[in-house]
């Protein structure tokens, strides 16, 4: 997806939107989200994660798109990948390990709660992928509410680390 091309229709007006398309990266969809709605604490769930996408997540936070981060990725995926948790740990204020195929984004700031579900690991697929975005309170507590459950069985990735240092 280029620059200047979006999928994405004013959420203002369109509170719920679905993409099918292979013309999209999951980290163009969260910068088109917070060119909208403004800067914006967020929280992802994913099965994987890669450089490219952390890499994404660090731009928008050093320009302040991004105000807090916080991942929760499947612990067996994190063995595959640790080289990155280091890195990522500069970029997201927690990270979280559990059982997870889940692939969510909330975004939320003063005015907007934004959930996106999406087919695309927080990786670079290069195939169809799928995801719906909605501005809906309700979906937005769900998604919330499951994710915080999540968490509390979780390890905490960040303490890992500084234990291992």
């Amino acid at each position: 997806m280029s620059q200047n091309k979006s999928i994405l229709k004013d959420l203002s007006l369109y509170p719920l939107q679905a993409y099918l398309t292979d013309d999209v990266q999951l980290f163009d969809v969260v910068r088109d989200v917070l060119r909208q709605i403004g800067a914006a604490d967020i929280f992802i769930t994913s099965f994987s994660i890669s450089e490219e996408f952390i890499r994404s997540m660090f731009r928008q936070k050093s320009n302040s798109q991004i105000l807090s981060a916080k991942l929760l990725i499947d612990m067996k995926a994190a063995m595959k990948i640790a080289k990155l948790i280091p890195f990522a740990s500069n970029v997201f204020d927690e990270i979280y390990l559990s059982n997870n195929h889940s692939k969510v984004l909330l975004l939320s700031n003063e005015k907007y709660k934004v959930s996106i579900n999406t087919s695309q690991n927080q990786t670079r697929g290069n195939r169809n992928e799928s995801g719906i975005i909605t501005t809906d309170q309700a979906i937005y507590q769900l998604y919330e509410n499951a994710i915080n459950e999540i968490v509390k069985k979780s390890i905490n990735a960040k303490q890992l680390l500084t234990r291992d240092t």
